[in-house]
């Protein structure tokens, strides 16, 4: 009997199949290694990564390329090419990963070049960013990242929301079932509501298998996971639970089903109440539910939820993807709040003077001369060659005023622990270039850069950007990103391990502080380990110099309310503000503010050769 389901089913389970598989290139094999599943809605911000497993069965090192799309749909494309190399040596296997930044890109294949060499076959993609990759102009849907392990009902639950209690009778509701850290009840709950909505996205495999690198979670506004799937990471895989803690402060948000786990050494615990703790860790959320029932489990799918969806907003927001001027919607917002060039702006009054001497040249002078020469036909090449050498000058003295520049300015706060030798940086970088600059703008491998311009534009109004991932997985954006005598602004989020720089305290006899940020520092502000306040100003890099007390009471902020203070000014809406310099301390933790002019340390500079035009960097610090 003919079942269309079933044929559908096969066709899907067919095309998977080819996706995953190896595509062949003599003694070289290319295959793509999914992180997730599928899904039917493309996410609007967030870095997606395409890892390829390259094998080389020959007996000598070959480099190969894989360079997305394979064919370049012209101004249709926001990315028009992303590529990465990799050397693989004889008889070995080499991983290549290619971020995918936030912009559109269509196609669903990549090319490979082997020595150089253009292969004939390409590489089929599977868009984990959606069909096409990002929707430019964002979605109202929020994007959760569920493990295998989650069971399906609680998939359901975190997908549709709007759970009513298991004792409810409501009119027009429907009765499930949903299992929980082993435990199964009937519950209760209503429709799905219109919006906004959440799209669950479903690990392609074991949890082992995730990104060793942050910037593979950033475009999924909540995570969900078993404690089986925690507990794996936590003890056996360090390099993903790194990636994903990252992930969790750096705004993301967690939440961990079933009663078997350790709990995380310095992630911050919030609250708790009976068995369920709800957590939150700098400025990311953490639940989880240590029982079996469901009722506990629904509680904190709610709240989960809940932060996934502002998470969402607040990202849609920023962007002005729901028809707002947001901070990173064409960078209107940007130019005001974080200049990267003083008087910005076209020479008028060099301009009009320019253009009345040559009307007065090309027309009354030109012919009265010509005139007495008794050589008016020599009109006939006058006037174009005057005008082609106003129009130069013209272009020229636009130029030569403004000078050959090449400036930045950034605005960022940085969460420094230098317990753990981690540092989170949140901001924004503005770039201004009289000429395009050669090498571009390069990022580090960390560093989530949100690009400034308008999504929802088309065809020729949205800009063509080329980006290569270099070696360490350096981020190269070779093409578009920065156009000529126009400011380009970045948001900027960074998770960074194995950093050094510090402040040293020195609580023996008269507190001192050592200077080992590289950078001078204006002021700072730091909690003794005993609660008393001490300040000190110009501290130069390098430099030792003594603490003075404030003379204030005892601190009695804790922890909890620094980070949580700390949280809201994190909000990529609130990057312009560095408000978080206010905010009161605790023992254990200072703040220092970056002298004026001096890029942040934690930051790279992007652009080479570039001149400080305007910095604002505050550090907070656990020391």
């Amino acid at each position: 009997m003919y079942h269309p389901k079933k044929l559908i089913l096969t066709c899907v389970l067919f095309l998977i199949a080819n996706i995953t598989s190896a595509v062949e290139f003599d003694s070289i094999s290319v295959t793509l290694v999914p992180m997730v599943k599928p899904a039917t809605s493309a996410t609007s911000h967030g870095y997606c990564e395409h890892r390829f497993r390259v094998v080389n069965r020959g007996t000598e090192t070959q480099r190969v390329t894989i360079s997305l799309p394979g064919t370049s749909h012209g101004t249709n494309n926001g990315l028009s090419r992303l590529a990465g190399t990799v050397d693989v040596p004889a008889n070995q296997t080499a991983v290549l990963s290619l971020m995918h930044p936030p912009a559109a890109i269509n196609n669903v294949d990549a090319n490979v070049y082997i020595n150089g060499r253009k292969q004939k076959n390409v590489v089929p993609i599977r868009f984990e960013h959606g069909v096409i990759g990002y929707r430019p102009g964002g979605t109202d849907v929020a994007h959760v990242l569920t493990s295998n392990r989650i069971k399906a009902d609680i998939r359901d639950l975190i997908r549709d929301g709007n759970i009513a209690s298991a004792q409810s009778t409501e009119a027009g509701t429907e009765t499930a079932e949903a299992t929980a850290g082993g435990g199964t009840s009937s519950v209760t709950h209503r429709g799905i509501p219109a919006a906004p909505a959440i799209t669950i996205w479903e690990s392609e495999g074991d949890v082992s298998n995730w990104s060793k690198n942050w910037l593979a979670y950033s475009r999924f506004d909540g995570i969900a996971m078993t404690d089986v799937d925690f507990t794996n990471l936590q003890e056996q895989h360090q390099e993903i639970f790194t990636a994903l803690r990252q992930y969790v402060e750096i705004g993301g948000s967690l939440y961990v089903v079933g009663n078997n786990w350790k709990k995380p050494d310095g992630w911050i615990r919030f609250e708790k109440s009976n068995s369920s703790e709800h957590g939150g860790s700098l400025v990311g959320l953490y639940w989880s539910c240590n029982d079996n029932t469901v009722q506990s489990v629904l509680q904190y799918i709610n709240a989960f939820r809940t932060a996934a969806i502002a998470n969402n907003t607040t990202w849609l927001n920023a962007m002005g993807a729901n028809g707002g001027n947001g901070v990173l919607s064409g960078g209107y917002d940007l130019i005001n709040s974080l200049p990267v060039l003083e008087n910005f702006g076209i020479p008028v009054r060099t301009i009009l003077v320019l253009i009345i001497v040559f009307a007065v040249l090309i027309g009354p002078v030109n012919i009265f001369v010509l005139t007495k020469m008794k050589r008016r036909i020599w009109l006939l090449w006058t006037v174009p060659l005057t005008s082609i050498a106003a129009s130069m000058l013209v272009y020229g003295v636009n130029y030569f005023q403004e000078g050959f520049l090449r400036q930045t300015a950034t605005k960022t706060i940085t969460i420094l622990n230098q317990q753990r030798e981690e540092a989170l940086t949140f901001g924004f970088a503005g770039y201004y270039s009289t000429f395009v600059p050669r090498g571009g703008i390069t990022f580090d491998a960390t560093t989530e850069a949100t690009y400034s311009f308008n999504r929802n534009a088309w065809g020729s109004d949205l800009p063509l950007l080329e980006m290569t991932i270099q070696g360490g997985g350096s981020q190269n954006l070779s093409r578009g990103w920065i156009r000529a005598r126009l400011p380009s602004y970045f948001g900027i989020r960074k998770a960074e391990s194995r950093r050094k720089e510090r402040l040293e305290f020195n609580w023996e006899g008269k507190p001192t502080v050592t200077n080992q940020l590289s950078v001078d520092i204006e002021n700072v502000e730091v909690v003794s380990p005993d609660g008393q306040t001490y300040h000190a100003s110009n501290i130069s890099a390098g430099d030792k110099v003594n603490l003075i007390s404030t003379n204030e009471p005892t601190v009695t902020t804790d922890e909890k309310n620094l980070y949580k203070g700390t949280g809201q000014a994190m909000k990529v809406s609130n990057w312009q503000s560095t408000n978080v310099a206010h905010f009161p301390l605790c023992k254990g933790y200072y703040k220092a503010k970056v002298k004026p002019k001096t890029q942040n340390p934690f930051l790279e500079r992007g652009v080479t050769n570039t001149v400080d035009y305007s910095h604002d960097a505050v550090i907070i610090g656990k020391y």
